[in-house]
């Protein structure tokens, strides 16, 4: 079976994305759908250096705004307008990050800056609104969300790295370490 590139619709910084939400304006709508998290090349290699045996060539990569950026995590939720607010927006209290509620997202790229998840929200918010861009689609159903994570966690022409769950593509050797990192700065 061909496999074939996911082509989203929408795509806004994360910085435009997160000033909204805090003003208000907010455009994206509580329905199911499939995004991706882009990271601008200095930001991707803050985390791709720190992962064994990346293969750079695996990464989907394109141009934003004259700047290169690569595909990192693929997501898929039931409302795209909770989930993109959850990563952007959420406090890192103590008792969200030992509970576990703390989005994965966060618990990982918190990991790869280096700081216990408790005192890394205001790097992080930072970090994010410099590096990164979302795109995201709409879907009619989350099963199709669902069928289409599952197509591109699945893929023999790239990986996101940052993904853990049913990540078929990317090598072992990665998710254990994401795993080991997340768990290391889990504080």
């Amino acid at each position: 079976k061909t496999k074939t590139k996911v082509i989203m619709k929408n795509i806004d910084s994360i910085k435009n994305i997160r000033s909204n939400f805090l003003n208000k304006n907010n455009t994206i709508k509580a329905l199911p759908g499939i995004y991706c998290w882009w990271f601008q090349e200095d930001g991707a290699m803050i985390i791709l250096n720190q992962l064994p045996n990346i293969n750079r060539n695996m990464i989907q990569k394109r141009e934003i705004n004259k700047k290169l950026y690569f595909a990192l995590y693929f997501g898929i939720s039931k409302d795209l307008k909770g989930r993109i607010k959850w990563h952007t927006c959420q406090h890192h209290t103590t008792s969200s990050v030992k509970s576990g509620f703390l989005s994965t997202l966060r618990q990982t790229l918190s990991s790869f800056l280096n700081t216990d998840m408790t005192k890394s929200e205001n790097i992080l918010n930072k970090f994010i609104e410099e590096n990164c861009y979302w795109e995201w689609d709409y879907t009619e159903t989350h099963q199709d969300a669902i069928d289409i994570e599952r197509q591109e966690l699945s893929s023999s022409s790239y990986y996101y790295p940052l993904n853990i769950s049913n990540n078929r593509s990317a090598p072992k050797e990665i998710i254990s370490c994401v795993k080991g990192l997340r768990k290391k700065y889990n504080k």
